[in-house]
Order: structure tokens, then C-alpha cells, then sequence
């Protein structure tokens, strides 16, 4: 998936790796994604987020067939 919206800032994009949920805008659906895949996959999915802030985000999900 791609947009050309705002992007997402670089310190949300490391606190998705567990930091407690802050404020809205804080990547929290993004951390909730994430978490619900580890439920389901463990490490055989990958969430890619590569974003600039200014000019977009591109979001690639892999997982695994069952």
C-alpha cells in the first residue's frame, strides 16, 4: 500500500516495536497491526514500513500461506 500524505515521523516508526501507545497520531494502529500479526504468524510474516515525512508512506505485509 502507498499514499502521498503527511508520512509518518522516524520516532513513531522505532517505537513500533512495543513502546506504550501515547498520544493519537502516534502510529498505535500501525503497533496494533503489528502485535496481531506476531499473534498469528510469530516471525514467519513481515511488516515493512518505509515512510518520508512530507511525502508518504509505502507499507508491504507478508504472510505466509496457510
Amino acid at each position: 500500500m502507498t499514499d502521498d500524505g503527511v508520512g509518518v515521523a522516524a520516532d513513531v516508526l522505532d517505537g513500533l516495536g512495543g513502546a506504550a501507545p501515547g498520544r493519537a497520531g502516534d502510529g498505535v494502529g500501525l503497533r496494533n497491526i503489528s502485535e496481531r500479526l506476531t499473534t498469528l504468524f510469530g516471525e514467519r510474516f513481515t511488516l515493512d514500513i518505509q515512510s518520508t515525512e512530507g511525502e508518504g508512506t509505502v507499507v508491504e505485509v507478508r504472510v505466509p500461506l496457510r
